[in-house]
């Protein structure tokens, strides 16, 4: 749920992609107008999502053929490798796509159904994220993490800054099982962004408590 902490099924990339056009009709008009943008037409100035989309991909395809990727990252290779074969980024497949449009809202969001396709079709800002981490209570939120299987303080958690599941990692094969009664529940930080940020609260505090000392 997008007002909660815990996600029981962290979806896959390939769900995200297959279930964005069917999970809402709204996510079809948005790519209706972002090929429309991609083509030429003018977006109007209050369609956030489709404007920064727009950027993003263009971007992505200036950028293509100077890209190194990863070896362990093949299908990132592949679009960019499509992206550069390309004459222009409308020649890229509604699929590829989506999916650098969801891989970039990963980033930011995590992994989050409702969360990822908002970033995408609706809400491309990380305002909530900042003003989460700017109000946490790094201290509150370090007592709280110390957990053994019970749960507390969960009004001090803030759903944009942490995600709260059954398995002791995304990497596992079985991680989108419901477990009913739990032994443990396990946390994390909710995306790369947020971990990144994170940290940077974390040096600036110990930072001023070394420089009060």
């Amino acid at each position: 749920m997008l007002n909660s902490p815990f996600q029981v099924g962290l979806t896959h990339k390939t769900e995200l992609v297959d279930n964005f056009i069917l999970s809402d009709p709204y996510h079809k008009q948005f790519l209706d107008r972002l090929r429309s943008c991609l083509a030429g037409q003018d977006p109007p100035k209050h369609d956030v999502a489709v404007i920064y989309a727009k950027d993003l991909l263009e971007n992505t395809f200036k950028n293509a053929r100077s890209k190194t990727f990863n070896e362990n990252e093949p299908e990132a290779c592949a679009i960019t490798n499509r992206l550069s074969s390309c004459h222009d980024v409308k020649g890229l497949g509604d699929r590829d796509i989506l999916s650098l449009l969801i891989d970039n809202a990963i980033y930011h969001v995590g992994w989050p159904a409702r969360d990822v396709y908002r970033y995408v079709a609706r809400d491309p800002s990380d305002g909530d994220i900042s003003m989460a981490l700017s109000e946490c209570d790094w201290g509150a939120l370090a007592k709280d993490l110390r957990w053994s299987n019970t749960l507390h303080g969960l009004e001090r958690i803030l759903y944009q800054i942490i995600i709260v599941h059954t398995g002791p990692s995304e990497e596992l094969e079985d991680r989108d099982m419901v477990v009913v009664n739990p032994m443990s529940w396990y946390c994390k930080f909710k995306s790369v962004y947020v971990t990144e940020h994170a940290l940077e609260f974390f040096v600036k505090g110990y930072q001023e408590r070394h420089d009060t000392a």
